[in-house]
């Protein structure tokens, strides 16, 4: 899926997941040989980072 927003990071889960977050609430989740799916979230949140603890996905917004 393009998408015309600032990506600002990427976390490779495993070889089916990679998870990708950027500005305007934009997170994509997906792989290279599938292609990729915005996740929806509320509102347009502007994503920092991306990353995995203890089997959950936390990401981080400056807004």
């Amino acid at each position: 899926m393009p998408t015309a927003a600032f990506l600002n990071d990427i976390l490779v889960d495993d070889a089916d997941t990679v998870w990708i977050c950027g500005r305007e609430g934009t997170l994509l989740r997906g792989n290279a040989r599938q292609g990729f799916t915005l996740v929806s979230c509320e509102g347009q949140p502007d994503f920092n980072t991306v990353t995995r603890f203890r089997d959950k996905i936390y990401l981080s917004s400056y807004a």
